[in-house]
């Protein structure tokens, strides 16, 4: 077995979407080779979580009151402390592994080796991986091909938007949505939890993460 082949990673999000997206998550994450797609769903009366729930790969999550307790959380807080305290949960649910922490609308992309592949080769003393984004742009002609945008520099902002170069930074690097990007964890740490762009351990943010800046790896 090569070390790309040992690498166990699964995907985890909460949703409260349509039918027709939450199975282009699924569809997407299991085509790239997910062991397992974990979804709380927000609604605990999804109609997806009947159509979902027998399938081997999928794991999905009623967020019940009785959930939202054993989690510490309820309904009716604020959508990212409850998708904190979900993705917190599933995390601590493996022992081994990675798990990838997204929104729904969320998509990694790479190319030329498997995720696996990507894994095996993150440091051993790395808690996680942080995965930077890279945001869809329109173009006026339509030529055919799908452009992205990533984080930029200072200087490469100016140069880009010119006298509009305050609408785009500095904490959104260039972009329009966030430039954090988003981690996959290795599971098994104890104490590791999970917030939106990267895990917290003891209490802070963990130290031990890799930034995949040159490993043409993306959150779309």
């Amino acid at each position: 077995m090569s070390d790309g082949q040992a690498q166990i990673w699964r995907v985890g999000a909460i949703m409260n979407e349509p039918l027709r997206e939450v199975l282009k998550f699924c569809a997407w994450y299991l085509a790239l080779g997910a062991e397992e797609v974990v979804i709380c769903f927000d609604n605990p009366e999804d109609p997806a979580l009947t159509l979902l729930q027998d399938h081997p790969r999928l794991r999905c999550i009623a967020c019940t009151p009785e959930f939202w307790a054993a989690v510490g959380s309820d309904a009716q807080e604020r959508f990212v402390l409850r998708q904190n305290a979900a993705l917190s949960w599933v995390y601590q649910q493996y022992d081994s592994g990675w798990l990838l922490n997204v929104d729904a609308d969320e998509f990694l992309f790479l190319e030329g080796r498997s995720v696996a592949a990507f894994l095996a080769g993150v440091p051993e003393a790395r808690h996680s991986a942080r995965i930077v984004t890279a945001e869809r742009i329109l173009v006026a002609r339509e030529d055919g091909n799908t452009y992205f945008r990533r984080p930029m520099a200072y200087e490469l902002r100016k140069a880009v938007y010119g006298e509009d170069v305050a609408l785009f930074g500095p904490r959104r690097a260039g972009l329009v949505g966030h430039p954090q990007g988003k981690s996959i964890i290795r599971c098994g740490v104890p104490g590791l939890r999970l917030r939106q762009h990267w895990p917290v351990w003891r209490g802070r943010r963990a130290r031990r993460s890799w930034i995949t800046t040159r490993a043409r790896i993306f959150c779309i």
